[in-house]
Parts: structure tokens; C-alpha cells; sequence
């Protein structure tokens, strides 16, 4: 997915939102949309492909890792070599998946999981192993490995930069790959091992969640905008924050306010 494709996503759950309640609260980072839209489009292909009756309250899950070795409260030393990550586990039920607000849904119930990180990372560690057991025994879940954080594309051993990379282990453990694109442009790899016939399903059900949003986008509402400022910065997305208020051709105090609150939640106070 390129930047325009991720844009345009985060533009249409936080149009979404504005229709229901808390929309201020919605984490729409590109993590997150992205995560969203291919968790939908892999349980349709699995509900395409599954000859088993399902009952609409029948739970799915999804499963993503984040990492806490700079995070303040765990008083980490700069030496530390390893891994220090926190297991969340996401929770929606099938109906809401497949359902017309499906990509809205797992947007907002990702984005609660990523506000937990920032704010309590350790929150029920203690049945990380214990629920990791009994959820992948219900052969519903949907795990994510990669991050487009590692700029794999940026590294060079001697021979040069790599022209394509894959996650070989997702073939066996059936994970979602996610990496930086290597246009260097904002865009996303998305990688998955799938049968040709749900590749070509997946592939179907993604096109159809790139075109939520028309390709060209009148702004239409200065309360829209606003929204979706203060939700990217309110996840850090501090820099596509700026963009949106800098291009919007209509701004108003809320505007502003929305500016300098993302600014300020994200430490730039100097920006501001």
C-alpha cells in the first residue's frame, strides 16, 4: 500500500467515526489502519473459503507485540541487548469484522490496544502465556510480525541495499507481514503466505478497502479535518498531522487547538 492508499484509509475510519461517539479517541496511525484493513480482508477469505457454520457472536482475534525497551517506567540501561516486548491481544466479534463498518471496527479496537502500550504495557502480563495458549487453540487468530519501524531497505552489510525482502517463518506460523516500502515514499509491505485461491480472494477484498475512499478527495468538512488532526497526533503521527492543517484550506480555532495539542503530546513544544 503507498502513502496515498494509507492516507486516504485514515481519512475514511476518522470520517467513519465522526457518525458515532468518541471520535477523538480513534488511534488511526498507519500501524494501525493498515493492520485493520488486512485483518477484515483475511477473515472474509476465511469465511470465503470455510465450509463450517459460524454464529455471528463467535470471536476473533488478532495479536501484535510492541516494544518497551525505551519506555521510561521500565528504567531500561542504553547496554541492554535483547528483547523487552509487551503481547496484546485484540478481541472483535465475527459480525463486526464482516459487518459494513468492519475496517472501522478493528481500527478503533486495534488503536485501544496501542493506547493500553502507551499508557500501561504491562497491564495483565501475568496471563500473557496462558491466554496466547488458549486463544491460537481456537484457530481464530490473526498475528502480525515485522514493523515498518525497522527500515529494512536502509540496510547495507557491504553488498548493498536489498532490493526485496520476505519473512520466511509467516509460511509456517501464518503471520502478517509488515515492513516499510522500499520506495522510501511512506507506502507499506504487506507479505502473506496464502493458497493461490485465498491469495487472489485477499487480493480482491484489499483492492476493494484501498477504494473506501474515492482516489480524488474534496475536503468537505473543516470538523473532518480537525478530527483527524488531533487523531494522528493523539498517536504520535505527528508529522501527517502537520501535513493535514498545513493543506487544509479552511482552519478554525478547534483547527489550531487540535495543532498544538498533538504537538504537545508528542513533546514538541518548540513546534508548537
Amino acid at each position: 500500500m503507498d502513502r496515498g492508499d494509507i492516507e486516504r484509509l485514515k481519512r475514511y475510519v476518522l470520517n467513519q467515526s465522526t457518525k458515532t461517539t468518541e471520535s477523538e479517541q480513534l488511534r488511526a496511525s498507519t500501524f494501525v489502519v493498515t493492520c485493520a484493513l488486512v485483518w477484515t480482508c483475511l477473515i472474509k477469505v476465511q469465511e470465503t473459503g470455510s465450509s463450517e457454520n459460524h454464529v455471528d457472536d463467535e470471536f476473533r482475534y488478532f495479536c501484535f507485540v510492541a516494544d518497551c525497551r525505551n519506555r521510561p517506567e521500565f528504567a531500561i540501561p542504553e547496554t541492554y541487548f535483547g528483547n523487552c516486548l509487551a503481547i496484546f491481544f485484540v478481541r472483535l466479534k465475527r459480525s463486526e469484522l464482516l459487518g459494513e463498518n468492519g475496517v472501522l471496527a478493528a481500527t478503533r479496537a486495534i488503536g485501544n490496544r496501542v493506547w493500553e502500550w502507551e499508557n500501561r504495557a504491562l497491564s495483565g502480563a501475568e496471563k500473557w502465556i496462558t491466554n496466547w495458549k488458549e486463544i491460537s487453540e481456537t484457530g481464530h487468530l490473526v498475528t502480525v510480525s515485522g514493523s515498518p519501524k525497522f527500515r529494512v531497505y536502509e540496510t547495507d552489510f557491504g553488498w548493498g541495499k536489498p532490493k526485496k525482502t520476505e519473512l520466511v517463518h509467516i509460511d509456517v506460523s501464518g503471520a502478517m507481514y509488515l515492513g516499510k516500502g522500499r520506495d522510501g515514499e511512506g507506502g507499506t509491505e504487506i507479505g502473506l503466505a496464502l493458497k493461490r485461491d485465498e491469495m487472489e480472494a485477499f487480493n480482491g477484498f484489499l483492492e476493494q478497502g484501498r477504494n473506501l475512499v474515492p482516489r480524488v478527495e474534496k475536503w468537505v468538512s473543516v470538523r473532518r479535518e480537525n478530527s483527524l488532526i488531533l487523531g494522528t497526533a493523539s498517536c504520535s503521527d505527528i508529522v501527517y498531522a502537520r501535513r493535514v492543517f498545513v493543506e487544509m484550506p479552511m482552519k478554525n480555532i478547534v483547527s489550531c487547538n487540535s495543532m498544538l495539542d498533538g504537538c504537545a503530546k508528542c513533546g514538541i513544544g518548540f513546534g508548537a
